[in-house]
């Protein structure tokens, strides 16, 4: 980094998907590479099986085992995985998917920022997230508010 900007910071990037193809996966391997690049420590939550096959600017790329079950919004075939549609999911099955997650980043934990690429709510209430991180944001619709349900879990 050059002489006066900020100091590199630890950064923990959830995507609970796949990193290939379009949208917020393209969003998630854009916020690595270029926080990777400007001298931050980076981390990178994804489902994906061969991070290698994308330029994430030498983040480290961590796959949390949520069994089979992979919620999205869009249904599509997912190698490895038996994909539902979010809403159709139990609440039982949200919350171990939420768990396992929480469980992974948790490990990671201390950080300076917690990013996630999408805004997922599952009727956590804000004020129960005391969480010290910055969060940044990326909205897809439907809107569920995972990420806040992954910090009531880290706290």
């Amino acid at each position: 980094m050059a002489h006066g900007e900020d100091a590199p910071m630890r950064i923990l990037l959830w995507h609970g998907y796949l990193l290939g193809g379009t949208g917020s996966n393209v969003y998630t391997r854009a916020l690595a590479r270029e926080w990777s690049r400007a001298g931050h420590e980076v981390v990178v939550f994804s489902q994906e099986p061969s991070p290698e096959q994308y330029d994430l600017g030498g983040a480290q790329s961590v796959r949390p085992d949520i069994g089979r079950l992979l919620p999205v919004f869009v249904l599509d075939h997912y190698e490895g995985f038996d994909a539902r549609r979010l809403p159709d999911l139990s609440a039982a099955e949200r919350e171990q998917y939420v768990a396992a997650n929480a469980a992974v980043l948790r490990e990671h934990l201390p950080a300076d920022l917690v990013c996630s690429g999408v805004k997922i709510i599952f009727n956590y209430n804000e004020a129960l997230l005391d969480v010290p991180h910055d969060v940044a944001v990326h909205t897809s619709n439907p809107a569920v508010e995972l990420l806040h349900a992954l910090y009531f879990h880290l706290t």
